[in-house]
């Protein structure tokens, strides 16, 4: 992209006797979703021209993008002359073009050299290469009878992995960052592995392991290590989790094998940063990046606790399987201890008037507020430098013990915590969308976030409310980016310029494809079972899933039935029971039907594994 001219020098330009012509209005840009792979099919007039673009990737194995352009001629003959381009180069093309005449065109845009340096040429029209077309019909298809989210599927499922390099490399916002965090890549694993594609989750692991952990097991954010007191301390719990997702997924235990000094070092990395007084690890940073200079105290944030709580449990079962009883047994013992602290600690437990705080200080007391240094940081006209007092709760995160299952959906814990997050839903804008945290305490651009609003209604489709996960996904589709489905970071005016907002961030898609996958299908892979748990909110009548388990395809089915009182599964094997809300597939199960009783009750629906 030219730094000055952005992608203006890609249109294609059609002159001839009537004029020259550029797309504008009216034109039309969608997904082309019947297409063999992903395409973007691009129709505009120019003139008594018809001109039809569409743009895809046509093999796996090298870095080149195939433009298809058709032309057809409504009017009289003409003489056509073409012109686009790449940077500072310029290709042209000149020919006739009778009446009624269609003519296909091509370009070829690569990358090469080293560094590499993209290019363009005129090439032959030629359809998807076989290895292409094959694997994107390996990957997981999600149908369902609402349009709406059949396409947030598929437009997750096809542009994530478009975002990760063969090394498993990413940025983790488009045109924002240019920067890796453990948390994001190991966050975006976990929606791979619900689209199926699992071999680059595993490429993003590995990069992840190899290059973006110290031999401590120190995680990097922001494509740099941190002090201890800056460490933002969920990564290490996020990736154990999304390895041992993986190796659920796969059963490429290989993997676990060749990285597990790495991965003890992970494990191990945390226990430094327990207080004596309670299991619970404390540091200076907190989850949405804020630091002491925005007025963040020593203390417990609730997602670090979490996250390890999660991660130490996975460390443990991998631990397990490749006998390794003496760390199975300490991590084991660390992620039940962490989370019994946190949910029932006398003084530092991480729940304050029935429902879940963001922090507590290293002396008990919950953070309510932050204290901002007059620092060059904290930019001018953001809220965190206007206004008198800066509010740390709500903040979104304190759904992901909801999300990650450490407490029943239905629980009065989990429906106040709930209750409090609506507060971020619409501060101080009009159309929708919720907040990170409370919007006096914002350091940046006060808006709703798709990221923050995704996991709210995580933990919303967990609980069984199917209104408000609705009220989400429709404020996504009335969005500006929703026909290509790539949500900036945030939405709302920015104070702090020359920033416009033009980060594409990756992590909204896996929320997406976790939303729809593992908490709407209720599919999720375990060690030696495939979890199927669905639910179908108001207006969902069917689903249907195709994954990929172990290697093997697997055809998931769900609907409602009248006068049945209890879910029952059928499968290929004969049928399985539906026990604590949720039936287990054994490897040899390739087929399963789950049938739901219409109007099926929260206790029937069970909590999500």
């Amino acid at each position: 992209m030219h730094p000055v001219r952005g992608l203006e020098d890609t249109q294609l330009v059609v002159e001839y006797a009537m004029g020259r012509f550029t797309p504008c209005w009216p034109y039309t840009v969608e997904w082309e979703e019947e297409a063999m792979v992903p395409t973007v099919r691009a129709r505009w007039e120019a003139g008594q021209v018809e001109v039809e673009e569409r743009f895809f990737c046509p093999d796996r194995s090298r870095p080149r993008l195939l433009r298809l352009l058709r032309l057809v001629n409504r009017g009289k003959v003409i003489s056509l002359n073409l012109r686009t381009g790449l940077g500072e180069q310029e290709i042209r093309a000149e020919f006739r073009l009778g009446s009624g005449e269609e003519r296909w065109l091509a370009i070829e845009y690569t990358l090469t050299g080293e560094p590499p340096e993209a290019t363009c040429r005129w090439t032959l029209p030629q359809t998807p290469e076989e290895e292409a077309v094959n694997y994107w019909r390996r990957i997981h298809h999600l149908r369902t009878t609402v349009p709406l989210l059949d396409e947030l599927f598929t437009f997750a499922c096809w542009q994530l992995p478009a975002t990760i390099d063969v090394s498993g490399r990413m940025d983790a916002s488009i045109w924002q960052y240019n920067l890796e965090w453990v948390r994001d890549h190991c966050m975006n694993v976990f929606g791979l592995l619900a689209a199926g594609h699992h071999e680059v989750a595993r490429n993003v692991l590995e990069h992840s392991v190899r290059d973006l952990v110290q031999e401590d097991g120190a995680p990097y954010d922001s494509s740099r290590p941190r002090p201890p007191e800056l460490v933002e301390l969920d990564q290490n719990g996020v990736l154990l989790s999304a390895l041992h997702a993986y190796v659920c997924w796969t059963g490429d235990w290989e993997f676990v094998r060749r990285w597990w000094h790495k991965l003890v070092a992970v494990a191990e990395y945390p226990f430094q940063f327990r207080a004596e007084r309670a299991f619970l690890l404390h540091n200076a940073r907190e989850y949405w990046e804020r630091m002491p200079l925005h007025g963040v105290e020593d203390g417990f944030e609730l997602a670090y606790q979490v996250w390890m709580a999660v991660g130490w449990e996975a460390a443990a079962r991998l631990a397990e399987r490749l006998q390794d009883g003496r760390r199975a047994s300490r991590w084991g013992n660390a992620a039940v201890r962490i989370r019994r602290a946190l949910l029932a600690h006398p003084r530092y437990r991480l729940v304050e008037d029935g429902r879940f705080i963001k922090r507590r200080c290293l002396s008990g007391e919950v953070q309510w507020e932050l204290f901002p240094q007059d620092h060059p940081a904290i930019p001018p006209g953001v809220p965190l430098r206007l206004e008198e007092r800066h509010w740390l709760n709500p903040d979104a995160s304190c759904v992901l013990p909801i999300v990650l299952g450490l407490v029943e959906a239905h629980s009065p814990l989990a429906q106040a915590t709930l209750q409090a997050v609506e507060e971020l839903w619409n501060q101080r804008w009009t159309d929708g969308g919720y907040g990170r945290y409370h919007v006096s305490s914002e350091p940046d651009s006060p808006g709703p976030w798709p990221l923050a609003s995704l996991l709210i209604t995580r933990a919303y489709a967990r609980a069984r409310d199917a209104e408000r996960v609705w009220r989400v996904l429709r404020w996504l589709q009335s969005l500006p980016q929703a026909r290509s489905g790539a949500w900036f970071e945030f939405y709302g005016p920015r104070p702090i310029p020359p920033c416009p907002q033009v980060g594409i961030l990756l992590w909204n898609w896996s929320e997406l494809l976790q939303l729809l996958v593992r908490d709407l299908a209720g599919v999720w892979a375990e060690e030696e079972s495939l979890s199927f748990s669905p639910w179908l909110p108001k207006g969902v009548e069917a689903l249907t899933l195709e994954c990929l388990w172990r290697g093997k395809r697997r055809m998931l089915q769900v609907r409602q039935e009248e006068g049945i009182a209890e879910p029952v599964v059928q499968t290929d094997i004969g049928p399985l029971p539906f026990e604590h809300g949720r039936a287990r597939l054994p490897e040899a199960v390739t087929m399963a039907e789950v049938v739901l009783p219409c109007f099926m009750e929260r206790s029937q629906a069970g909590s999500m594994p």
